[in-house]
């Protein structure tokens, strides 16, 4: 018996609806694979004969307190050599990253770079809040009607003119200021892999750091007794500073301000006059408990671990000299709370951060971030400066590896438009921020491909050590 004309239409309406439907589930599926895509790589790019074998804590048999007693072992600070997986990070942070703090091993040298960080970060400028509220009040200033930004790009330009001042002590060009933030944004697209390394772009901020020490800009007390040559102080300022400190600066920010776009109660507060420091101080320790900076860090083991007990089912047993452990910040911030998924400032009135899962900037006993102090400080002046002068809001979800940088729509506070235009404008933006994260999955599997490749081939941290621990070229050209 045949379809009737009328039947035949809505049969092929219902397949042609759920054909559209399961595309559409396939494309949103890809963010999604990704994610385990990126984890898959970062955690068996150990594999072969070079490097050790990998273990990612916390799990289901080395719970939080065999994390703690891993991260705070003497034998658990190999940060570089032995290790696969530093070949790519090395990789991702060149030029230089054999400068970077967090990539040399312990010894004399970074002592050096270790000190020279400690200076740069203790210069006295006249009031690095005051320095802070004005380019924050440019900030400010730049924002019309409904403005959209991506958060993390937007911020970038404040902590690019800010850590310049504080380091120089001038401000920044326009032209400088661009090339700054361009030279962050490739080396953290990369990191994300958005795009292939441009090692121009780089190098422009290497050359340009080492002109203004040529010039005397940096204070004479900072390098006094160090035995660092101008190319490795113009490596250390590009690479940990205006790249490292202005991405992770920015980024904490935008955890921050997309926090206050989608908790209106946390944002009433922090807007007020009087908000009481506790308050914005809980506030700052949730963002960095649930959008930690570091996703993971890696540390190689120099000798053989017995995990104590309480450690979970592997407690008594040995991680062999040589591990690559990978700690995972986010799963241990998420154990051992209430409501963990939850972002609840006042939990941290009766918490005290060293009894919790709490260690965004690494532990105290193994060479946490330099910058702890300073992060912690004008995130603590930022954040009630920003949500008593800005309106945010954002419909993107909010998670730590920020896909689609910060999405978000930025008002002045007494900016007048109704609610109509503004429901609107978010769901245009969701919308096409839908196809273009599926676009940037794309393009984030070529680029895995290419940069893990290609990491591979150089081999930076490998040829390094196995080079004397010597000044890798800049250029990354290798006679073999």
């Amino acid at each position: 018996m045949s379809l009737s004309k009328t039947g035949m239409q809505g049969h092929w309406c219902t397949l042609a609806a759920a054909s559209v439907v399961t595309a559409w589930g396939a494309f949103r599926l890809l963010p999604r694979l990704l994610v385990k895509h990126r984890m898959h790589l970062l955690t068996t790019i150990n594999d072969g004969v070079d490097s050790g074998e990998g273990l990612q804590v916390p799990n289901a048999e080395i719970n939080e307190h065999g994390f703690r007693a891993l991260y705070r072992s003497r034998a658990s600070r190999g940060r570089s050599e032995g290790a696969g997986l530093s070949d790519l990070f090395w990789y991702f942070l060149s030029p230089g990253p054999e400068i970077h703090p967090e990539q040399v091993e312990d010894g004399p040298k970074y002592d050096q770079i270790n000190l020279v960080t400690q200076r740069i970060l203790s210069i006295e400028r006249s009031s690095l809040e005051a320095m802070l509220a004005k380019h924050a009040a440019r900030h400010v200033a730049s924002v019309s009607g409904l403005k959209v930004v991506r958060l993390r790009d937007w911020y970038m330009e404040l902590f690019a003119a800010f850590l310049h001042e504080m380091i120089f002590g001038d401000e920044a060009s326009p032209e400088v200021l661009a090339m700054i933030v361009r030279h962050a944004t490739n080396i953290i697209e990369t990191l994300k892999w958005c795009e292939l390394r441009d090692m121009d772009a780089r190098m422009r901020v290497v050359d340009y750091c080492l002109e203004r020490l040529r010039a005397g800009a940096l204070p004479a007390s900072v390098t006094e007794g160090v035995d660092l040559s101008e190319e490795e102080l113009a490596l250390l300022l590009a690479n940990a500073f205006f790249n490292t400190g202005v991405v992770q600066s920015a980024e904490a920010l935008t955890h921050a301000s997309l926090a206050l776009a989608q908790n209106p109660e946390a944002t009433r507060r922090l807007a007020e006059p009087d908000v009481p420091k506790d308050y914005t101080q809980g506030f700052v320790n949730e963002c960095f408990r649930l959008w930690p900076l570091f996703g993971i860090a890696h540390r190689i083991t120099t000798d053989d671990i017995v995990l104590p007990p309480g450690s979970g089912p592997k407690a008594g047993s040995t991680v062999p000299k040589g591990t690559v452990v990978c700690f995972n910040y986010p799963e241990y911030h998420s154990r051992g709370y209430e409501d963990a998924q939850q972002l609840q400032p006042e939990r941290w009135s009766l918490l005290k951060t060293a009894k919790q899962n709490f260690c965004p900037f690494g532990v105290a006993s193994n060479r946490p971030c330099p910058a702890q102090s300073l992060a912690t400080r004008y995130m603590v002046h930022l954040v009630p400066f920003f949500a008593a002068r800005l309106d945010f809001e954002s419909p993107v979800e909010h998670t730590r590896s920020l896909p689609g940088a910060g999405l978000c729509v930025v008002s002045r506070r007494e900016t007048a438009v109704g609610r109509m235009p503004r429901s609107l404008l978010q769901s245009s933006l969701w919308a096409l921020e839908q196809f273009r994260t599926v676009g940037q999955s794309l393009v984030q599997f070529r680029c895995s491909v290419a940069i893990v490749g290609d990491a591979k081939r150089l081999k930076l941290c490998k040829r390094f050590f196995e080079g004397g621990q010597k000044l890798l070229p800049m250029n990354q050209v290798f006679d073999s």
